[in-house]
């Protein structure tokens, strides 16, 4: 791996904060770690579809509308790959304003 992708990687790796003992193997694209590292920042915090389109860097200043149907086929795809995994991870909707990510209590 070149120095400039090992650098690219560990600054995403630094952006996803997902919390320690959670057993995610989750492979994902650059654009949806992002998403998951930023609602996972802010657990249980409703964040805006805007805030997430600019921490995904699928923002289009020219053709916001687009940004955002970008961002619901990327959080539709980190649900299907969190379900994949079986990952102890939930991303819910709040209809109109944006999305928040809870860990779910697995039972023993």
């Amino acid at each position: 791996m070149c120095k400039q992708c090992a650098t690219y990687k560990r600054l995403l790796d630094e952006m996803t904060s997902i919390p320690e003992g959670l057993p995610v193997d989750i492979a994902m694209t650059p654009a949806e770690r992002r998403i998951l590292g930023a609602l996972l920042g802010q657990p249980g915090l409703w964040l805006s579809r805007h805030q997430l389109s600019a921490a995904s860097r699928v923002d289009h200043p020219e053709t916001p509308r687009h940004a955002i149907k970008t961002l619901d086929v990327l959080v539709s795809r980190l649900r299907h790959r969190i379900a994949e995994a079986g990952a102890p991870i939930e991303i819910e909707t709040l209809r109109g304003y944006g999305y928040r990510a809870a860990i779910r209590e697995t039972v023993a």
